[in-house]
């Protein structure tokens, strides 16, 4: 008889989020440190912003659609480009 859990969906791995942190609520202006357990952002209007990764490596220009994407981020910084980001969320 094959094991119950081999057929699990990885859907039931999600964990849904605990908080979700409000980074800023226009364009991101300043370099924002992002809480340690943060699981992804979540973009109010589509956009780029430039992000630092937990493991350290810098993203510039990274696209980000209306709503959640999902990543290990450790900071957010001012985007240097035209189209910035806006409503900015951290999903802890």
């Amino acid at each position: 008889m094959p094991s119950p859990n081999v057929n699990r969906r990885a859907e039931s791995f999600v964990i849904p989020p605990i908080d979700f942190v409000l980074v800023d609520a226009g364009e991101v202006d300043t370099e924002t440190p992002l809480p340690a357990n943060c699981r992804g952002i979540l973009v109010g209007v589509a956009g780029f912003l430039n992000v630092v990764m937990q493991n350290g490596q810098e993203r510039t220009a990274l696209p980000f659609i209306e709503g959640l994407t999902p990543g290990f981020f450790a900071t957010i910084k001012v985007s240097t480009g035209a189209g910035a980001a806006q409503n900015v969320w951290a999903v802890v």
